[in-house]
């Protein structure tokens, strides 16, 4: 009996279990923006919200994969999301959920913005943000209404250390929840309208424009948001499949000649090819566990793979050696 195959098949059942579970649990049809940022401000949610970055810099995601997320430089760097139909649906449904990985340059700091949607008439917005001055994560829904602020006194956080945080909203539900790496740190009544009464308005990512204007500094990655509030449940599916890609995605050989396979992918995940320039030279859907993808085209040099898949994503370095 071959002890080690049997596990290895468990750990693999166990995985599919796990990614099954989550594709009945983390729906996409809501997903209005996702911004991956590699290496662009590219919307992949299918809507078109893409972003422009202004004075910030590609970085190494969480994964160590390079140009995988957009450092913020805590002085004048961000990026503008214009208005659009789908993007408005926020204020439409009062259901929102905004979800990225962030990493603090300085906790100290008064104000690291996640997302910001600025009216300049008005000099306000609705906001994410994590406020030091404030005692933690706050989010605003409606700056012309009584209290629309609401402030999670969370202040657990370490210099240059990933975070996920996510927060989402239901007006029907009456209740604001805070998350942190997955588990729910606050939950609050709220019944306010998500509305800044201009539809025109552009988001922001990594700026808050409200009073004086500031900037985050560290960087953030894989930014989400949904018109609609997800559930406990999804929060924890969407950290943890990403943890799962991470750990059990193996790609070979590597370095590679006429092809490469990536074994242990999720049913019909997207597998995007990229050259170091973050030019997409393949684009692939995964039928099954493992997938073969022809390199015959391809010239000598290094490559980064990234698999996407129920909202979570993993990268890998390739090199193509002929």
């Amino acid at each position: 009996m071959n002890i080690k195959r049997i596990l290895q098949t468990a750990a693999v059942a166990g995985f599919c279990t796990l990614l099954t579970n989550a594709n009945a649990q983390v729906s996409t049809d809501s997903l209005i923006l996702h911004l991956p940022m590699n290496g662009d401000a590219t919307d992949i949610s299918g809507n078109g919200n893409n972003g422009t970055p202004l004075n910030v810099v590609p970085a190494e995601d969480r994964f160590g994969t390079a140009n995988g997320a957009y450092s913020f430089n805590g002085s004048s760097g961000t990026i503008e999301i214009p208005a659009s139909p789908t993007i408005n649906k926020i204020q439409a449904v009062d259901e929102i959920t905004i979800a990225a990985w962030v990493k603090r340059n300085n906790v100290s700091a008064d104000v690291f913005a996640i997302l910001e949607r600025y009216n300049p008439a008005l000099d306000a917005s609705y906001i994410l943000e994590l406020n030091t001055y404030l005692g933690g994560i706050v989010f605003v829904g409606n700056p012309a209404a009584p209290s629309p602020l609401i402030t999670c006194n969370y202040t657990n956080w370490n210099v240059n250390q990933w975070y996920h945080v996510a927060f989402s909203y239901s007006k029907t539900a009456g209740q604001a929840k805070f998350y942190v790496d997955g588990t729910s740190v606050c939950s609050i009544p709220y019944t306010i309208d998500i509305d800044i009464a201009d539809s025109t308005a552009s988001f922001w990512v990594g700026r808050s424009l409200t009073g004086p204007d500031e900037y985050s500094n560290g960087l953030i990655d894989d930014l989400k948001v949904y018109y609609r509030a997800l559930s406990d449940a999804e929060i924890i599916t969407s950290v943890e499949t990403g943890k799962q890609l991470k750990n059990r995605l193996a790609v070979y050989p590597n370095p590679a000649r006429e092809s490469v396979s990536l074994d242990h992918l999720p049913a019909g995940a997207n597998v995007i090819l990229t050259d170091l320039a973050g030019k997409e030279v393949n684009r692939s859907v995964a039928n099954s566990e493992v997938l073969n993808i022809s390199t015959k085209e391809l010239d000598n040099g290094f490559y980064f793979i990234r698999v996407e898949s129920l909202g979570s994503s993993a990268s890998r370095k390739l090199i193509i050696r002929k």
